[in-house]
């Protein structure tokens, strides 16, 4: 009976030791796992920051943990992002290679300096704290596997990914100066599932929805002044949805190939109040190839209105950003929409509402764009580069004094839109080669 005691008492110890000497290395692990990600970060001119890291408990099966006060700085067009989360709860599971990672609390803070505009974007992102935001990582290899590798070669985290997974069920962007709402969208769900690494091969598919996305209206007011006629263009499109699903395919790369790339878009559709597009098809890039092989089609309803919206939205966003000299550059004059529309009505519906285009181009087969020939397109578009390349040279070119004004410009005569083209036929399929 002793024996049967003492053999009971030895192996809870046996267990006890293995279950600490599990969670050692594994805890390990993650730190190391977490400073690399920070210096690889560093290499690409993102600073990623963080006060300690805590770990919550002793199971080496089911690892809890806490990054304290974790914040990434970066430079976007000048200025300096600074995304900062009190608390970053993180889970691994050894035995199942995942990882996850969720907000606990109800917001995180980014900012956004602008010293040019001198204004200071501080905004709070709220959320459910029953339903945090979660991000979700599935690994072919243990952390413990996967550092040396990764200081390495920092692209072998990419392939050693098995699943990455981000959702977020409704969050709220809530001006942190004037505690206004500023917009909000409805859930965030995107995912990607990598096939195992074959050959140095990488095979991927991606989804994303978003639902819901809103700017609010009664923001404007209390937005900053140069930053007004942007968020009105934002808030016409009103209620904004993205669905998205596509794979993606790599092989054949190495120091002396580029390799082959194919990439499937299996479904987009993309909609808000002012128009909507849909596309899908197929984009290849054999290594030998200059041109890709395309067989894809996109169709736009309410292209019109799309135009008139961008335009107007690329000069607020220029604006916004203290770039106005870009704002008169790089968005279409009058004549320009005008004369950009009626070319785009010869591939519309007769009621000229929707915009309907295939791309086509195989290995025994030119590139046509719905039926025309890649000669014929330019040879419909060249008055407009014509024009808007002088547009470009009289709002770029720089100024000097005493320099006599620019002639004007003639008149630019809009070509009468051509006939609309009857419905496209389904998709040449070919045979990859």
């Amino acid at each position: 009976m002793k024996k049967l005691i003492y053999g009971i008492i030895i192996l809870i110890l046996l267990v006890v030791i293995a279950n600490f000497t599990l969670w050692f290395f594994n805890t390990k692990a993650i730190n190391q796992s977490i400073e690399q990600l920070k210096t690889a970060l560093s290499a690409d001119d993102l600073e990623f920051t963080y006060s300690e890291i805590k770990f919550d408990s002793f199971k080496a099966w089911r690892i809890e943990g806490v990054i304290v006060e974790p914040s990434l700085k970066s430079k976007i067009f000048g200025k300096l992002l600074n995304l900062h989360v009190p608390r970053v709860h993180f889970t691994s599971y050894p035995f199942s290679d995942e990882l996850e990672l969720s907000m606990p609390g109800d917001h995180f803070l980014y900012k956004f300096t602008d010293k040019l505009m001198n204004s200071d974007e501080n905004v709070k992102v709220q959320y459910d704290t029953q339903s945090p935001p979660t991000l979700n990582f599935s690994f072919n290899k243990s952390l413990s596997e996967l550092v040396p590798l990764f200081k390495a070669d920092n692209s072998y985290l990419f392939k050693a990914l098995k699943n990455i997974s981000l959702k977020a069920s409704g969050l709220n962007f809530i001006d942190n100066h004037t505690n206004a709402l500023v917009s909000k969208t409805g859930g965030i769900d995107i995912e990607a599932n990598f096939a195992p690494p074959v050959n140095n091969e990488i095979n991927f598919e991606g989804l994303m929805k978003i639902k819901d996305v809103i700017y609010n209206p009664d923001y404007i007011s209390s937005a900053p002044a140069h930053k007004k006629d942007l968020y009105e263009h934002l808030v016409k499109v009103g209620a904004t949805n993205i669905d998205l699903d596509f794979a993606f395919h790599e092989s054949g790369k190495s120091e002396k190939s580029h390799g082959d790339y194919n990439f499937n878009l299996k479904k987009l559709d993309y909609k808000n109040n002012i128009y909507a597009i849909d596309a899908k098809g197929t984009l290849e890039l054999p290594g030998a190839s200059t041109f890709p092989y395309v067989d894809m089609s996109l169709n736009v309803t309410n292209y019109v209105e799309m135009i008139d919206f961008y335009d107007g939205f690329l000069k607020a966003a220029y604006n916004s950003l203290g770039q106005e000299h870009h704002a008169k550059a790089f968005t279409l004059s009058e004549e320009h929409s005008k004369a950009l529309k009626n070319i785009l009505a010869s591939f519309a519906t007769a009621d000229n509402k929707k915009l309907v285009l295939t791309f086509n181009r195989t290995a025994d087969k030119d590139f046509t764009l719905s039926g025309r020939s890649f000669p014929e397109v330019l040879s419909m578009l060249q008055p407009l580069f014509e024009t808007q390349a002088e547009h470009l040279k009289s709002t770029t070119a720089p100024i000097k004094p005493g320099t006599p004004a620019l002639p004007a410009k003639p008149e630019m005569t809009v070509p009468a839109p051509a006939k609309p083209l009857p419905a496209p036929s389904a998709p040449v399929q070919h045979e990859k080669k």
